[in-house]
């Protein structure tokens, strides 16, 4: 008999043994079932984690969506899942439902910086600036600047990006990616003497002309969601949100018994890459 078959079976007997198991008058029955059940969803949450994993390194939203959301259900309360969830999302060009996903993720594990920006972007993208600003605000102490600072001229906020970044210019950590969002601010800011001036600083003067073309364009977007998708190199698609059943605060269900079986074959997870806000690539 395959290990497979050997594991669903183990499964059909504690399910078909659940009321005998409740019924033990000292419940040691009842802890036994239950730390079984525990160990084999802890295993299926690993492998379909890492399966999600290994799609969005092939840059296959759709089936990283797919996994994703069984190890969420199977482990609603890890904050790593709902993570991994929310960057499927946006992988999918699913921006209402990654909104969720981070929010989720963020209430789990307060001081994840990545949750937190994520959250901002995916609500940029929906057009709910006014929520983008709030979470880049309450935030702003795990979010770095560079990031921090292109999300707020992207939820509307100019000058507070504009403000962030040239303080972040100033330091002797500054680089060309902060210099870059700054001059991508200004730009979105319509200053666009500024913009060339400072873009220049790491451009060679016959590019500068053509980057300022891209951002033209850029500060013009026809949806709410193109300039997060143009940062993120995803396209958009329509969205109903994410499945009611994995909100955080829903009711646990039971763990499907074809879920934990997938617990024979386990793709150890790897940590996944964090979204990171970039300005326009030529």
């Amino acid at each position: 008999m395959t290990t497979r078959a050997l594991l669903l079976g183990g499964i059909s007997a504690l399910l078909l043994g659940g009321t005998m198991v409740g019924c033990a008058a000292n419940g040691g029955g009842i802890a036994s079932a239950s730390d079984r059940n525990a160990a084999l969803a802890t295993k299926a949450a690993a492998g379909t984690a890492g399966q999600a994993q290994a799609a969005l390194a092939r840059n296959d939203g759709p089936i990283a969506i797919g996994y994703a959301e069984r190890a969420v259900a199977l482990m609603p309360q890890q904050a790593d899942y709902r993570m991994l969830l929310g960057q499927s999302y946006l992988k999918g060009g699913r921006f209402a439902s990654a909104s969720h996903a981070f929010a989720d993720a963020l209430q789990l594990s307060p001081t994840n910086g990545r949750a937190a920006l994520n959250l901002a972007l995916s609500q940029i993208a929906t057009g709910d600036w006014q929520s983008a600003r709030h979470s880049l605000e309450a935030n702003a102490a795990i979010i770095p600047a560079v990031d921090r600072g292109l999300a707020l001229s992207l939820a509307g906020d100019t000058a507070g990006g504009i403000a962030v970044l040239t303080e972040a210019a100033r330091s002797p950590a500054s680089n060309a990616k902060v210099r870059q969002n700054l001059a991508l601010s200004f730009a979105l800011a319509g200053r666009w003497q500024e913009a060339r001036v400072v873009a220049a600083a790491d451009m060679a003067p016959a590019d500068v002309d053509a980057r300022l073309e891209q951002w033209a364009l850029f500060a013009q977007p026809a949806k709410a969601s193109d300039q997060v998708a143009s940062l993120l190199g995803v396209r958009a698609v329509a969205d109903a949100g994410q499945p009611v059943a994995l909100a955080l605060n829903a009711p646990a269900p039971g763990v499907p018994e074809q879920a934990l079986a997938a617990a024979d074959s386990v793709i150890a997870p790897t940590e996944t890459a964090p979204v990171q806000i970039a300005a326009v690539s030529g």
